[in-house]
């Protein structure tokens, strides 16, 4: 038995299926992309990941607010470092002095 042919097997599917069936098929599948946005942006927002870049004022802060922290870092290695030469120089001049 010979497979049908192609051309005809194409024509009665195409037959089979109406220009509003298409059109609806089509409308469902951009609505469940439509939905499928709206549910990744969502999640996004959720998890802070898009941040408004574009407005000049909050680039700024931001940039600020990096530059505070980073400052904010120094500031406690510098004492941290501070305190550790202090204690050693308080600690090896006595011992100096009574040599």
């Amino acid at each position: 038995q010979m497979p049908p042919d192609p051309s005809r097997f194409f024509r009665t599917v195409s037959m089979g299926m109406s220009n509003s069936s298409v059109y609806s098929y089509e409308r469902r599948l951009a609505s469940i992309t439509q939905q499928y946005t709206m549910h990744l942006k969502q999640k996004q927002f959720e998890r802070k990941i898009v941040r408004n870049v574009s407005n000049p004022r909050e680039v700024k802060r931001q940039k600020l607010m990096r530059r505070s922290a980073l400052e904010y870092l120094a500031n406690v290695l510098d004492r941290i470092l501070f305190t550790v030469f202090s204690s050693i120089t308080l600690v090896f001049f006595p011992v100096l002095v009574w040599f």
